[in-house]
């Protein structure tokens, strides 16, 4: 689904003006992004959480060109769903 779904989708259910839909998640995005940028957790209760994980040092194995390199230690961006997503998607894959 693309942004212009999404935006199409909602816009459909609510009454609201696709315009007005657009402009929300617009916003939600950014601010999403800005917390996450300052460093904090997004929790949005039913849906899932934004945060970081710690990524370890590692050496790279795989193609010739790339092994025996050394990974620094880095902080990666996440999603986590929350359990009744979670087990619905995972229902769907079985």
């Amino acid at each position: 689904m693309r942004n212009r779904d999404l935006v199409m989708l909602v816009s459909d259910k609510t009454g609201f003006t696709r315009m007005d839909v657009n402009e929300l998640l617009h916003c939600l995005v950014n601010t999403i992004t800005e917390s996450l940028d300052n460093g904090h957790k997004v929790r949005i209760s039913g849906f899932g959480t934004f945060g970081f994980s710690e990524r370890k040092e590692m050496i790279c194995g795989g193609a010739p060109a790339v092994k025996g390199k050394k990974l620094p230690k880095r902080t990666v961006p996440r999603f986590w769903f929350h359990r009744p997503i979670h087990n619905k998607l995972i229902k769907v894959k079985e």
